[in-house]
Parts: C-alpha cells; sequence; structure tokens
C-alpha cells in the first residue's frame, strides 16, 4: 500500500487568492483544496461564475474549505498549519463505487481532521493586516483627483491606472477597472469639450 502526501503548492502573487470578473457584481469566492487523489494541498478562487464545482468536488475527492480573501502570506501561514490535518484526511480517504459513481469515504480520524480545519478557518481572524479588499476604481480615484483632461493619451491612462493599482496595492486594496474609469472620465471631457 503506498501513502500519498500532502505537497503544499504556495501562493505566489499578494493578490492571487483575489478575482472579480468584469461584469460581476460579487468576486469569486475563495477556498483552500485537497486532492486526495496527489496530495496536492493549494489555495485559490472559484473559477467559476456562480461558483459552481465539479464532480470531483460533489462527490468528496477533492475536499475543499471556504475561506476569506486573504494575501499570499496569510494563506501560505493557514496550507502550513491545515497540513497535518490534511495528512490524516489523506490518511483516512478511500474511493468506493456506490452503485452509480466513486464517492470519496472518510474514516472516524480523517472526518475528525476535517472537522478540525473547518474550525481552525472559522476561528480566523480577517483584517487589513492579512485580507484582501477591492475597491471601485470610481470611488477610490475620485479621493485622489487624477490628472486627467481631454488630451490625456491612452498611454497616459494606463500609466496613471497602474500607478493607481500600485498605490491601492501599497494597502492591500484590488482596484476595479481603474483603466475603464479613467478612460471613461477622458471620454466624457472630450464630449463636453465637443458641446
Amino acid at each position: 500500500m503506498t501513502t500519498t502526501t500532502v505537497e503544499i503548492r504556495r501562493v505566489a502573487e499578494w493578490d492571487a487568492l483575489h478575482c472579480n470578473y468584469q461584469g460581476q457584481t460579487e468576486r469569486q469566492g475563495c477556498y483552500i483544496e485537497l486532492d486526495c487523489q496527489t496530495g496536492l494541498l493549494t489555495a485559490t478562487y472559484n473559477a467559476e461564475i456562480g461558483n459552481a464545482i465539479p464532480f470531483s468536488v460533489y462527490h468528496g475527492h477533492d475536499r475543499r474549505w471556504g475561506i476569506p480573501c486573504l494575501i499570499a502570506d496569510a494563506a501560505n501561514d493557514l496550507l502550513d498549519e491545515i497540513s497535518p490535518l490534511a495528512q490524516r484526511v489523506l490518511d483516512g480517504y478511500t474511493s468506493e463505487w456506490d452503485g452509480n459513481n466513486h464517492v470519496a469515504r472518510l474514516s472516524d480520524d480523517a472526518q475528525a481532521a476535517e472537522d478540525e480545519i473547518e474550525r481552525l478557518i472559522d476561528d480566523l481572524r480577517v483584517d487589513e493586516t492579512n485580507g484582501i479588499s477591492d475597491a471601485d476604481a470610481g470611488e477610490w480615484l475620485t479621493e485622489t483627483d487624477p490628472a486627467i483632461t481631454a488630451q490625456t493619451t491612452d498611454e497616459e491612462i494606463a500609466a496613471l491606472a497602474e500607478q493607481a493599482e500600485q498605490d491601492a496595492a501599497y494597502e492591500r486594496i484590488v482596484l476595479i477597472d481603474a483603466e475603464g474609469y479613467l478612460t471613461r472620465l477622458r471620454d466624457e471631457m472630450r464630449a463636453d469639450a465637443e458641446d
């Protein structure tokens, strides 16, 4: 019998867990996932709009635990803390045919470890030091008064948007549609000048 060992995939970018698709009012949900067949333990966001789940999660082969939107360091710390418990889940995992599908079964110890993971996540304190928030570019940039005129070029807008995103990132905020907002602002000024 071979034993699968937990392998952590680290979160690299500070805002890697943040995803807000254009046209969506809410950002995507985040989770930690344990692939019980490979042992891979990851933190990511749900790439499916509407937060749909694949069959591997539905049937329990991939275990998911919802988490807040964390910065990379906090997510990696949580992965480290959960890792020994995830190993217990792996050790107690089996795949069994239920007459229709192969479904996951967990031993009592594996279920107890999963319950402990959920308690750790429930007790997680999220604040401005470990969480990510987002802001509408229009609200953020109104406060900083971007230097936009009717003559501002697309290249200048791109540079201003990049600077605004960097300024927001310093405060662990992801700006939503900075370049689009600045372009609309410039285009409105051009339309007013033509009237």
